[in-house]
């Protein structure tokens, strides 16, 4: 299942990747607004995993993140403590997004549940292991 949203031309995806693992990539800037859209499909659909007695993992992708609402920060690492998942690979392939990754991990304690990663190779690399074990 994909869902796309296009607010102002800038999209972001969330999806179920061929691999097996959930994929959200920000494309552009994100409001709150959105990014809690995203946040509570991706609750919804790891909920739909675990209701079918699997793990789930995601992977989120800020390459091409642009400007976020300080907001989705505080919500992201509510949510992180929340969502049952095994875990999540970030990609952040620049300061920002590494800052904004480390804001999240800090506030929400899960540095076990979430790591960064400085390419999308290396990510999914680290999740297809986790999902081998």
């Amino acid at each position: 299942m994909l869902y796309r949203i296009d607010i102002e031309n800038m999209k972001h995806t969330f999806y179920t990747d061929p691999k097996g693992f959930f994929t959200t990539t920000y494309n552009g800037s994100v409001s709150l607004e959105e990014n809690r859209f995203i946040v509570e499909k991706m609750i919804e659909m790891v909920n739909g995993r675990m209701e079918a007695g699997k793990k789930a993992y995601i992977l989120v992708d800020l390459t091409n993140l642009g400007e976020i609402d300080p907001g989705s920060l505080i919500y992201n690492a509510k949510a992180l403590k929340e969502i049952p998942v095994e875990h999540i690979a970030a990609v952040a392939t620049n300061a920002a997004a590494r800052t904004i990754i480390q804001t999240i991990i800090n506030l929400s304690g899960e540095s076990k549940k979430m790591r960064m990663f400085g390419s999308r190779e290396e990510a999914e690399r680290w999740l297809l292991e986790e999902m081998a074990v």
